[in-house]
């Protein structure tokens, strides 16, 4: 039996949740011999996370490092540390999980050297972005393997010109990942442990620099959450970005005093997973969050002018309200008030993505490998 080495690249926290299910899987096959790399910025305090060990997720055979330097010199280390892996370590195949700089770097260098470079998060694009290529875009163009995220992405792939027999309808990681960790999470029961009521409270995680990094939009968001409060409690996701700006700016006193909201802050993704699968509606600007939302039939309110994430959009359960307070503080009150019916998941949406990969990978590598 012919074995081919495959190595997994991830590069940031939502990356290697959505690589953890597909190690495991691509790992269980005996003609795929697997190794897990990290390219990117300080793998040690990833590493040291709750979520590799949630996730059972491997500690990297190989981590390309890159701290320092310009982003341009960050790139070339990144580019220069995959292609020696590359070339030295016989690969078969690349499978990119994530888009990010470091993600791309390690695109271009595998182009040149490995039969086959997968990217596992294909097609997704924010609408209006045709006058600039994004980064994912840049990494689609050099793979050869597209494994499309969703059915809207699978579309937009071939659009582009992706040739059809490249491209596999595989799903969203993130629902192998929730599939993975929700037993646990709702044994957990954070919320309870926190006061809050089981579907009685909204969660808000924020993470955008468009929304944390400028005066005026944090502000706007400050005055969301302050509304907000006034239907149902609210749980903010404190991360350390928006704790430094709202403290830099003076508005950290503003939304601790907000007498509805607490701040609350999972140490881990299952704890994370459990405060959003029993909220009544997840407020967010975070693409990852509203897959999972949408997993898992919880309500989400992107606060962003357009998603990358339209499968999410075009179902119903993702409604995108931007910083408009009217028109999001009109999708709060009506969640508030009324059912929520649950509309159905986007096609392929059902935790077994990272089993369309391995099997879609495994057939190419032995195409590739038969005689003639």
């Amino acid at each position: 039996m012919t074995v081919f080495k495959v190595a997994v690249i991830a590069a940031a926290r939502g990356g290697f949740i959505r690589a953890a299910p597909l190690l495991a899987e691509l790992g269980a096959r005996p003609e795929l011999e697997v190794s897990f790399i990290f390219a990117g910025e300080d793998y040690v305090s990833h590493a040291a996370s709750e979520v590799f060990r949630e996730l059972a997720l491997p500690y990297a055979d190989v981590v390309i490092a890159a701290s320092e330097g310009t982003p341009a010199q960050r790139l070339a280390k990144i580019m220069a540390g995959c292609e020696r892996l590359a070339v030295s370590g016989d690969l078969a195949a690349v499978v990119l999980v994530g888009a990010s700089h470091a993600l791309l770097g390690c695109a271009l260098a595998s182009a040149r050297s490995v039969p086959v470079v997968a990217h596992a998060d294909a097609g997704l694009r924010l609408p209006g972005s045709a006058g600039r290529i994004s980064l994912a875009a840049r990494i689609d163009r050099l793979a050869t393997a597209l494994m499309a995220a969703s059915e809207p992405a699978h579309c937009r792939l071939l659009d582009e010109g992706a040739l059809e027999d490249s491209v596999v309808l595989a799903g969203s990681l993130a629902c192998d990942a929730v599939a993975q960790c929700i037993g646990r999470a709702r044994a957990d029961n954070c919320p309870a442990r926190a006061g809050l009521q089981p579907k009685g409270y909204a969660l808000a995680i924020i993470e955008s620099p468009y929304n944390i990094d400028r005066l005026a939009n944090l502000h706007k968001l400050v005055e969301l959450l302050s509304r907000a409060q006034e239907c149902l409690p609210v749980a903010l996701g404190v991360n350390a970005r928006l704790a430094t700006q709202l403290e830099n700016w003076g508005l950290a006193q503003a939304v601790a005093s907000l007498p509805r909201l607490s701040s609350v802050e999972p140490a881990g993704y299952v704890e994370y997973l459990s405060f959003l699968d029993a909220a009544r509606m997840v407020l967010t600007d975070v693409g990852g969050v509203q897959d999972e939302a949408t997993f898992l039939g919880v309500p989400c309110l992107t606060l962003a002018e357009a998603t990358d994430r339209a499968a999410t959009v075009e179902t119903g359960a993702n409604l995108l309200v931007s910083l408009d307070l009217t028109l999001a503080m009109q999708a709060v009150e009506a969640l508030t008030e009324n059912e929520y019916l649950r509309p159905p998941l986007p096609a392929a949406w059902d935790g077994r993505a990272s089993q369309r990969i391995a099997h879609a990978l495994t057939a190419l590598l032995r195409g590739n490998a038969a005689p003639g």
